[in-house]
C-alpha cells in the first residue's frame, strides 16, 4: 500500500498541533465527561444564555440562502456602525469599511497573509496571534511587556524591538483590549502613547477588541487616535455569547482601503461569505439596542462581581498571590511565584499538579501565551458557573458580592477554596 512520509508537509509546519486552548478544554471536558469533578479556569467561553433578541434574529432568517458579497448585507453593516457609535467607539468608520466573515480569527489570519511585512506581538498575547503568524510565514518580534506597565507595551519597548528588526519592512502590531489573557483595559493615555509611536513609524495596528463589550470600564479604541493607522477586529462571539456560531468582522480605515481590497478579495476566495441567516439575523437584532446594552450591563457587572469585588479575588491575594486586578473579558493572570520550589521549579509542573492535587485546571501563560517560560504566571477565566442562573439572580442583587458568588457561581467559589489551599499548602518553608 502506499504511503506518504512527512515530505508532504511544509518543513516549517510539521509541529503544528490544535490551538492550546481548544485542546486544553477537551482535555478537561474529557475527564469531566468521565466523571471527574474539575474547577475549569483554563478556557474563555463565555457562560451565559444568548440574548432572545439574537435568538429570535436567526429564527426569523433561517430561510435565507443566497450567497452574498463579502463585504455583507448593506442592513447589517449599517447597524453595526450604529452599534458602536452608541457605545462610543468610533464614529470614523463607514460601511464600505467592514468586512464581514465567518469568525474574526479568521479575517486576522488573512490579513496576516496579505500583508507584506513583519509582525510585532506583545507578550502576553492571546495563543493563536503568534501560530498565525507563522501559518503565514511571517517573521515575527515579541515585545515582553511588564507588570508595572500593565502588560501594555510601551513606546521604549517598541522602539527597541524595531531596532532589532529589519528596517526595509511594513510593520505590523497587534493589541487587544480588553486583554486576553490579563483582564486589563488599554487607558486613554495608553492608547495615545502607542498611537503617537506607531505614528511615527508609520505601523500598521490590528486592535483586536473582541471584547469591547465585556467591561463596565470605558472601553477606548485605538482608532479613535490612530484613525489612519488602525484596523480594528472584533465580531459577535464573546459579548451575546455565541463563540459557536463563529462570526466576526473587520474595519478598515480609508487610508488601507487598498489593502482592505487585497483581504476582502482572499476571504472571497476561501470563505465566499458570512453566514447568510445570520447576516439578516443580526441585522434585526441589532435594532433592539436597548435589549442588547441591558444584556451587556448585566453580564458585565457579573463578570465584575466575580473578578474583583468578591473575596475569592481577596482570597488568593491574602496568601501570597499576584496580580494587577482585572478590568475586563474574564481573564485575569495572576502569578503563583510563591509556591517556586525545586519542587515546583516551574508553571507548566505546577499546572500540572493543581490538576492532579486540588482538580483545578489552569493553563501556564508561559509559553502558552509568549510570556517567559520561567514565569509563574496563568491565565485564570473566572466564568466557571451557571450564567443564566447568574443573570436571573442580578436582577434583585442585593450588593453583597461575597454572597452572589457563593450562591449562584459555586463552581467558581469552590475552586478558589481548593486553589487557596494548594497554595498554603506548597509556599515552601523559607517564604
Amino acid at each position: 500500500m502506499l504511503t506518504f512520509g512527512d515530505d508532504i508537509i511544509r518543513e516549517d509546519l510539521r509541529n503544528t498541533g490544535d490551538a492550546s486552548n481548544i485542546k486544553f478544554n477537551n482535555r478537561i471536558r474529557s475527564m469531566i465527561a468521565e466523571g471527574r469533578t474539575i474547577y475549569h479556569f483554563g478556557f474563555g467561553q463565555p457562560p451565559f444564555p444568548v440574548p432572545q433578541a439574537i435568538v429570535q434574529g436567526l429564527r426569523d432568517n433561517a430561510d435565507k440562502y443566497e450567497y452574498l458579497s463579502v463585504p455583507g448585507i448593506s442592513a447589517l453593516r449599517e447597524e453595526i456602525l450604529k452599534f458602536h457609535e452608541h457605545f462610543g467607539d468610533f464614529d470614523h468608520f463607514t460601511i464600505d469599511s467592514l468586512v464581514l466573515a465567518p469568525r474574526a480569527k479568521l479575517i486576522l489570519f488573512t490579513i496576516m497573509q496579505c500583508f507584506n511585512g513583519e509582525i510585532l506581538l506583545v507578550a502576553p498575547s492571546w495563543n493563536s496571534y503568534q501560530p498565525q503568524a507563522e501559518l503565514s510565514q511571517r517573521a515575527t518580534k515579541v515585545i515582553v511587556t511588564k507588570r508595572e506597565n500593565n502588560y501594555v507595551p510601551t513606546a521604549e519597548d517598541i522602539e527597541e524591538a524595531l531596532a532589532k528588526m529589519d528596517p526595509s519592512k511594513r510593520k505590523i502590531l497587534i493589541i487587544n483590549t480588553p486583554n486576553n489573557p490579563t483582564g486589563h483595559v488599554f487607558t486613554e493615555n495608553e492608547l495615545k502613547a502607542l498611537a503617537d509611536v506607531c505614528r511615527k513609524h508609520e505601523i500598521v495596528v490590528i486592535s483586536d477588541e473582541i471584547y469591547a463589550r465585556v467591561t463596565l470600564q470605558n472601553h477606548h479604541s485605538l482608532s479613535k487616535y490612530y484613525p489612519e493607522g488602525t484596523i480594528v477586529t472584533t465580531g459577535f462571539s464573546k459579548w451575546p455569547s455565541v463563540g459557536g456560531w463563529r462570526f466576526g468582522y473587520a474595519l478598515f480605515p480609508a487610508s488601507l482601503r487598498h489593502f482592505q481590497k487585497v483581504v476582502s478579495g482572499s476571504c472571497s476566495q476561501t470563505i465566499t461569505c458570512a453566514p447568510t441567516p445570520m447576516q439578516y439575523g443580526f441585522a434585526q437584532a441589532l435594532k433592539k439596542l436597548d435589549e442588547l446594552e441591558k444584556f451587556c450591563t448585566d453580564t458585565s457587572t457579573i463578570l465584575d462581581i466575580c473578578g474583583i469585588k468578591s473575596e475569592y479575588f481577596r482570597h488568593l491575594k491574602s496568601v501570597g498571590v499576584i496580580g494587577n486586578a482585572p478590568e475586563g473579558a474574564y481573564y485575569w493572570m495572576p502569578d503563583f511565584e510563591v509556591v517556586r520550589s525545586d519542587y515546583i521549579p516551574n508553571c507548566t509542573i505546577m499546572c500540572d499538579r493543581l490538576l492532579s492535587e486540588a482538580n483545578v485546571a489552569l493553563m501556564p501563560c508561559g509559553p502558552h501565551y509568549l510570556r517567559p517560560e520561567d514565569e509563574f504566571t496563568v491565565r485564570f477565566c473566572f466564568i466557571n458557573f451557571d450564567g443564566r442562573e447568574a443573570l436571573k439572580a442580578i436582577e434583585s442583587f442585593d450588593g453583597d458580592e461575597d454572597k452572589f458568588v457563593r450562591q449562584y457561581c459555586t463552581p467558581l467559589a469552590e475552586g478558589v477554596d481548593a486553589l487557596k489551599k494548594w497554595v498554603v499548602d506548597n509556599i515552601p518553608a523559607k517564604k
